[in-house]
């Protein structure tokens, strides 16, 4: 049986820890997976289960990096590495954008089976900047120029498909679709947490909401990283912060914790419509009601039924969480247990 060689050359640490975890797990059980090769940094944060596999340590610039040459040739290494291998089926868990060109480019040669996951990246197709260190002008060059036919290409979101099809230079039925795996709801009894950020508190649009809770004085918490200016800003304020900043949670403490909140409050600047949100996933599998702005995401996760509350302005929303409805009605009135399996139906069995 052939096994893929598995890479990750462009998260490191716990970006995209949900999506890689579960995906590997799935290839693990069953027993498809030759080598891992990723950050130490991101191999770091694997469950142990994962850390039977064998694994290369590659050196990766995070995703949201902008050194956007340095990382370029980086990843450009590491690819030519990794396939110049006497090996025949490849699996990139994720892939930079420039970089979705060279593969597809070096599959003519080799042809060797090569699968990527497309993800956030895909909102490069409805943005105007064309520079060349954008996502936007290698993302529209690699569906333009016809290159994504030479590799196999699986959207992350069911939910996405629509847009895909309203772009014209691109073939909808050629990309394969899953939703974003659901890790299994932790295992914990007590939601004692009303309400908490969830994700990466950054810019913003997560500085209003932590000055308005800080106005409310309430005990609250934010669940993820954090980054220097917001931490030492409300540090001394009712909110409590897991992680320091720079800093991650651990899988487990992340998931504990979001395991135990009824409330998770998502303050994204985008509308989702090209991509999916791996946290409010997290927040679905342990039964964590949804309050955001609205966007394209929420309101599929709302159409199959799980308790999502979105609003129009991050106003009308910081008026809410204060006057939040009965979590326990919430639940009898959507059925979070049926949203999982309608939600799951489409992420079960990708692999061949």
């Amino acid at each position: 049986m052939e096994k893929f060689i598995v890479a990750e050359l462009n998260m490191t640490g716990a970006e995209h820890l949900s999506f890689n975890t579960c995906i590997l797990e799935k290839l693990h059980k069953k027993n498809k997976i030759r080598k891992i090769y990723c950050s130490a940094l991101h191999y770091q944060y694997f469950p142990n289960t994962l850390k039977k596999i064998p694994m290369d340590n590659v050196k990766v610039i995070d995703g949201k990096s902008r050194r956007f040459f340095s990382k370029l040739c980086i990843e450009i290494y590491n690819v030519f590495r990794i396939l110049l291998r006497p090996h025949k089926k490849y699996l990139f868990l994720s892939v930079f954008p420039p970089v979705l060109c060279l593969l597809a480019f070096l599959n003519i040669i080799f042809r060797k089976r090569i699968t990527v996951f497309l993800h956030g990246e895909l909102n490069g197709l409805r943005e105007l900047n064309n520079n060349i260190t954008s996502y936007a002008f290698w993302v529209k060059l690699y569906f333009k120029s016809g290159l994504y036919k030479y590799i196999e290409n699986i959207v992350v979101g069911e939910h996405i498909k629509k847009g895909i099809s309203e772009v014209h230079y691109i073939n909808p039925d050629e990309l394969k679709y899953i939703n974003h795996p659901i890790v299994p709801m932790f295992s914990n009894k007590e939601k004692d947490i009303d309400c908490a950020s969830i994700g990466y508190a950054n810019g913003k649009a997560y500085d209003e909401l932590f000055e308005s809770i800080s106005k409310l004085d309430k005990p609250f918490i934010h669940i993820g990283m954090v980054s220097n200016v917001l931490y030492e800003k409300y540090k001394s304020s009712c909110i409590k912060f897991h992680a320091m900043p720079g800093n991650a949670l651990s899988y487990d403490r992340y998931l504990s914790l979001i395991s135990r909140t009824k409330y998770g409050i998502f303050m994204y600047a985008h509308d989702y419509s090209f991509t999916t949100s791996g946290a409010m996933l997290d927040a679905m599998s342990n039964n964590t009601v949804i309050l955001t702005i609205a966007n394209t995401f929420a309101a599929y996760l709302d159409s199959i039924d799980y308790p999502v509350l979105s609003f129009d302005s991050s106003e009308k929303l910081f008026e809410q969480i204060d006057n939040l409805p009965d979590y326990d009605d919430l639940l009898k009135k959507h059925n979070p247990i049926i949203a999982r399996k309608r939600f799951s139906e489409l992420s079960s069995d990708w692999v061949l």
